[in-house]
């Protein structure tokens, strides 16, 4: 990795629209009022997709700008800033920090600005998204505006630190590791500072553009694999999409679930209610017992106790909705994306990612 630095410094308004086309986006400027003390400079450090610009324009200017297609934020700290999209506008001031929106035409303006902006890849964004479990074609950003003083503070800090990395004759961010962890930490930063889809209360990813070949795939993996312990992630996997997306293909292309697909292909899948939540793992039953481990069929986890897989099975009882179903020799534990194992009493593990019992 190395870094490409530059530097501008010019009394001439042109000139200093001119590079902010090109470092930016392409702008018209409406309204320009350099005075006879107009200066701009800028100082610019980039490495890989990630680059620092820390800039000061003294004057104002409106400007009509194109869609951004790269994350950008900036952090003020002097001057004003104004940005709108879709008749809303948003002005920041110093100590501020910003979000340029993505995607739409802006209406721009500010005076005597000293900021500076980072900006990098919206995919790094999206990766970070999706381990929240938002798929990249769901994701967008909702306000320019921090959510809090406080995660506005973590946003100077995390600036602060991508600055750090860049700085120096010889600069941390040209091992490939430093720069990784420092793409990493602006995508997560980003996700945790401005408002998004994963902190829509009540989100559920839809199925944007999955194609019904997703569910096909994976009642294809189901049916190759009746005989043995598979989690939804499995399946996600197999069908070449995350969970919440899988679910959401089920949704609307299968009008199911994936434990009703199971039950359709002659599984005794059972509908269970949980008293109590089990340790924040996925329990894939041996196929056989372990020495020492109380008897039981083989593939089947025992009714009562510990699992020889470690977390504690929790009891359930029968749903009373579903007749056909039996919670006989159940035991359910629980991962951290809300899948669940459930074994019946045939000894199959069958994924239950989405019984409404468990919250």
């Amino acid at each position: 990795m190395t870094v490409t630095r530059s530097d501008l410094s010019t009394t001439d308004i042109g000139r200093a629209h001119e590079f902010l086309s090109s470092v930016y986006v392409d702008h018209l400027p409406r309204l320009a009022r350099p005075g006879p003390d107009f200066l701009f400079r800028s100082r610019t450090a980039a490495s890989g997709d990630v680059a620092l610009n820390r800039l000061s324009y003294r004057g104002r200017a409106e400007t009509r700008a194109e869609p951004f297609g790269a994350v950008t934020t900036a952090l003020l700290f002097d001057g004003w800033y104004s940005v709108g999209a879709g008749g809303r506008s948003h002005r920041f001031t110093a100590g501020d920090a910003l979000l340029v929106p993505l995607g739409a035409a802006l209406d721009v303006s500010w005076s005597g600005i000293d900021l500076q902006t980072v900006r990098f890849p919206l995919a790094a964004v999206t990766r970070a998204a999706q381990r929240l479990g938002v798929e990249p074609v769901d994701f967008r950003f909702d306000a320019p505006t921090p959510v809090s003083a406080r995660m506005n503070r973590h946003w100077i800090a995390t600036v602060g630190y991508v600055t750090r990395v860049f700085a120096g004759p010889d600069p941390a961010v040209t091992h490939p590791l430093v720069y990784a962890t420092a793409l990493d930490t602006l995508a997560a930063a980003a996700v945790a500072v401005f408002p998004n889809t994963t902190m829509t209360a009540g989100y559920t990813a839809g199925p944007g553009q999955v194609p019904p070949a997703v569910v096909r795939r994976a009642l294809a993996y189901i049916d190759a694999h009746a005989a043995e312990p598979i989690t939804v992630e499995d399946i996600a996997a197999a069908a070449g999409i995350g969970v919440r997306g899988l679910q959401a293909a089920f949704a609307r292309h299968g009008d199911l679930t994936p434990p009703r697909a199971c039950a359709g292909r002659g599984w005794r899948a059972p509908t269970a209610t949980c008293a109590t939540a089990t340790r924040n793992r996925v329990t894939r039953w041996p196929r056989s017992p372990r020495a020492g481990d109380s008897p039981h069929p083989a593939g089947s986890p025992p009714a009562t106790g510990r699992s020889t897989a470690g977390p504690r099975a929790t009891r359930c009882a029968p749903d009373p909705r579903a007749p056909d179903h039996t919670a006989a020799g159940c035991a359910i534990s629980r991962s951290s994306s809300h899948a669940v194992v459930a074994t019946a009493s045939c000894g199959r593990a069958i994924p239950y990612p989405w019984a409404r019992s468990h919250p």
